[in-house]
């Protein structure tokens, strides 16, 4: 029995050796198999001013879709996955909460951008309307916006939207 006990033993720590030393000798990385495995296109953004007008079109876009309460255009620019995009019910609610407690864009100001492995994340200072503040005094509070894109099918989409 204590034989069988060694033996099972000797064999489980060589299939680990050669499981281990095959994984090391393999082509490719654990980036590049990240990479592989991802819904995600590894991608490089930046922020030069083409790049720069198509986030500013997009970020525009998600502020109209609250604005209007339009769950399509959300939908069209997020990304289709359980885990990131609001329910319609949610949406309208999100929509209706921000429209009453902070209103339409009123300033924003260009902060820059974090370079993530799948996607880009794009900071805007912003100052909204602010429709049920009385004072002017209380109209000026600064809000940190974060959208983060990702390229799916060759297309940008947003996979994260904050308003700190």
């Amino acid at each position: 029995m204590k034989d069988l006990v060694k033996n099972l033993l000797c064999l489980a720590m060589m299939s680990m050796l050669i499981n281990t030393s095959c994984s090391s000798l393999s082509s490719e990385t654990k980036e590049q198999k990240e990479i592989k495995d991802s819904k995600f296109e590894y991608m490089k953004l930046n922020d030069d001013e083409k790049t720069l007008k198509e986030i500013d079109a997009i970020r525009d876009k998600i502020f109209e879709s609250f604005a209007e309460n339009n769950y399509q255009l959300y939908c069209d620019l997020t990304l289709d996955s359980k885990e990131t995009r609001a329910t319609k019910e949610r949406f309208s609610a999100m929509s209706e909460g921000l429209m009453k407690t902070v209103g339409k864009v009123k300033d924003k100001k260009y902060l820059g951008f974090l370079q993530k492995k799948f996607v880009a994340v794009y900071l805007w200072k912003v100052r909204f309307e602010m429709p049920n503040q009385k004072s002017d005094k209380n109209k000026k509070v600064d809000f940190l916006v974060k959208l983060s894109v990702g390229k799916v099918d060759n297309k940008l989409k947003v996979v994260g939207f904050f308003i700190d």
